[in-house]
């Protein structure tokens, strides 16, 4: 009864409804995209659910708290994060190895990054960058497997391609599934889930 569901606006914020579709908040942040949440992120001694998404106008990482008592967001970026690449899309990741959580952000040049976020002191979230590779071309969507340490994302004209998620995985890569012949997938391939 207390669930929400957390949307971008590709063309101006974020918002959150409850589940009979009230608008609980909306936060004019910007041509977000992509929008993902991982529980149990330590912040300030305490567990958070933790929610990012990719904001294209300022090539920026978002990244917010959701307050267990009034169920809304709250800005917890420690500053602004601008990512090497011109963000396109995002997901997260949680290790299983060593508990961190993770921002992966995509381009429409098909490069891939890798971000390690962390309690900054003060009730803020830091990231620092721990990996990047190149998918090769135009990438949107991604999605992480937090139990089995996978990360996938779409190449729009190409398919699915599996990655490891840990930062130390590199750019092996196992195609999941292609567009054309032999496929099952029609481009363009944006969002996984």
């Amino acid at each position: 009864s207390r669930s929400t569901v957390i949307g971008t606006d590709k063309n101006g914020g974020m918002a959150v409804y409850d589940l009979a579709g009230n608008l609980l908040q909306y936060l004019p942040d910007g041509r977000l995209n992509n929008v993902d949440l991982r529980y149990g992120f330590r912040l300030g001694g305490a567990e958070v659910a933790l929610v990012t998404a990719g904001e294209r106008n300022g090539n920026l990482l978002k990244i917010y708290a959701i307050d267990q008592d009034t169920r809304l967001l709250r800005n917890v970026a420690a500053r602004a994060i601008t990512p090497g690449l011109e963000v396109h899309g995002s997901c997260m990741y949680r290790s299983a190895v060593t508990g961190d959580t993770y921002f992966f952000g995509t381009s429409k040049d098909g490069d891939v990054e890798q971000w390690r976020l962390f309690d900054a002191g003060a009730g803020r979230v830091d990231a620092q960058l721990v990996r990047a590779f190149a998918v090769g071309s135009q990438s949107e969507g991604c999605v992480a497997d937090d139990e089995n340490g996978f990360f996938f994302v779409s190449e729009e004209d190409v398919g699915i391609w599996r990655y490891g998620a840990e930062p130390g995985a590199g750019s092996a890569r196992f195609q999941v599934d292609r567009t054309g012949p032999g496929g099952h997938l029609t481009a363009d391939v944006e969002g996984l889930a």
